[in-house]
């Protein structure tokens, strides 16, 4: 029988089959493309799911990983509020976060006021401008043998 398109299936129902709260749980046989080995699975109603029973292996479950996080999270809050020094912690802890994120804040503002007031023109005079080592050094000397001349 064709289960559904490109997809070919046997269902035969057996007496051993069971059924939850009235719906039958279907059990399908297929054949692996590639080794022609046989695959077997059956419905779960129960969990809206399939189930594999034979000749494979699921690659990716993941409403189970959403039911152990849960847990896990549950798990913790539950830890959390039964021990006053947790929750004091975790609210020391989300403070300083908050007071971190506003420093930052602030520094970005500042940041961004200082480019907002930088003229661009004085930038590429002082770059135009811009005067070598060798050319502040012996400036430099200039300045101190006019300062000393005097003294003489």
């Amino acid at each position: 029988r064709q289960l559904s398109s490109g997809i070919n299936a046997e269902w035969p129902l057996r007496p051993g089959d069971k059924d939850y709260l009235g719906l039958k749980i279907f059990r399908f046989f297929i054949k692996c493309t590639r080794c022609l080995a046989e695959i077997s699975f059956r419905t779960d109603p129960e969990n809206c799911d399939y189930i594999c029973e034979q000749g494979a292996t699921r690659n990716f479950q993941a409403h189970e990983i959403a039911e152990r996080q849960e847990k896990q999270l549950a798990k913790q809050e539950a830890e959390d509020e039964a021990n006053p020094m947790k929750v004091l912690e975790k609210r020391t802890e989300e403070s300083k976060n908050e007071m971190d994120i506003i420093d930052a804040l602030e520094e970005l503002k500042d940041l961004n006021a200082r480019h907002a007031n930088a003229d661009i023109e004085s930038m590429l005079d002082t770059v135009a401008n811009k005067k070598t080592p060798e050319e502040l050094a012996k400036e430099k000397s200039t300045d101190c043998d006019s300062a000393l001349i005097p003294l003489l």
